[in-house]
């Protein structure tokens, strides 16, 4: 004869196991190939995105433009995001962004193999450099960092994209406004100027769990065409100007407008006035630079029970 209460408590247990490996599921984004992507669930919220930029002519006068920064992270703004989503823990490593570069037609249209580069070219594959597998990718031009996404959705049967760049300032700087990830400039430990591997400064991290959102030498892609200002009324679910409206033009008379169809990056410190609220731009990467990578958003599927 059947226990009922026996019974009850398996098909429980089973329940819970099948719920937790659904949530372990959603937290990691798989590849194949053993290739592996933790994810932070993010959730919906509304934040003040933006700096002031009160005071910068007088502040880029007495600091050789370095506080001119400031005038293109604004208008300040209160902005929605209206659903959760998840997103890459780490950057893409260079071993994740070979193995697409590996499985893709015309990959050298993707990346701009150059002396600052941690990835290489040997007999017909791509690899990274001795030692640098696990560093960012960091020569990645817009459009290959979204074939990644393209490609990382087919592999896994997920929506996967860049971060609109008010996803990225919200993840980074979150509801209280922080200036760093990990909130006050406390931390002693946080990022070297020669690179390191994702996870090697674990204290540059968000209080969700979100690593390495500011770096000496690789800054982050974003989904959004590059606007010297913001435009006031994208509040809700920024995604930034569209090609129609470039170039912005500035409402503030003495700070020039940014001609060009150019791509935010976000999350590279390049003064010691840095914050979440930075902002950069760039589409190809040229044979200087070593300092484009990127992280992936992967959508939530069905409900978000984001507050």
């Amino acid at each position: 004869m059947i226990h009922y209460k026996v019974l009850y408590a398996a098909i429980v247990s089973c329940v819970a196991i099948a719920q937790v490996s659904q949530g372990e599921e959603k937290s990691v984004l798989n590849l194949g190939e053993d290739i592996a992507i933790p994810l932070v669930h993010i959730k919906a919220g509304q934040f003040e995105m933006g700096r002031s930029s009160e005071g910068a002519f007088v502040g880029a006068l007495l600091s050789h433009g370095e506080q001119a920064d400031w005038a293109t992270e604004g208008p300040v703004r209160k902005v929605a995001i209206s659903k959760g989503f998840f997103i890459g823990k780490f950057k893409i490593t260079c071993e994740q962004f070979c193995a697409f570069l590996n499985s893709t037609e015309g990959a050298e249209k993707h990346v701009n193999i150059n002396d600052y580069s941690w990835i290489e070219k040997r007999n017909g594959k791509y690899h990274p450099k001795e030692g640098k597998g696990t560093f960012p990718i960091n020569v990645v031009h817009w459009e290959g960092a979204t074939e990644f996404c393209q490609w990382a959705s087919k592999a896994s049967g997920r929506t996967v994209r860049l971060p609109t760049e008010a996803e990225w300032e919200y993840v980074a700087r979150g509801v209280e406004g922080r200036q760093y990830p990990w909130g006050a400039k406390g931390t002693s430990s946080w990022t070297s100027h020669l690179g390191a591997a994702v996870d090697a400064f674990p204290e540059n991290k968000t209080p969700e769990g979100v690593v390495g959102m500011v770096d000496l030498v690789v800054g982050e892609w974003c989904s959004d065409y590059y606007g010297v200002r913001y435009i006031p009324k994208d509040r809700m679910d920024p995604q930034g100007p569209s090609r129609d409206q470039l170039p912005v033009k500035s409402d503030l008379k003495w700070l020039a407008t940014v001609e060009g169809e150019y791509h935010v990056q976000r999350g590279r410190m390049k003064r010691s006035n840095w914050s979440t609220t930075s902002r950069s731009f760039g589409d190809r990467v040229g044979d200087d630079a070593g300092i484009y990578g990127f992280r992936i958003v992967a959508e939530l599927v069905g409900k978000d029970n984001s507050p």
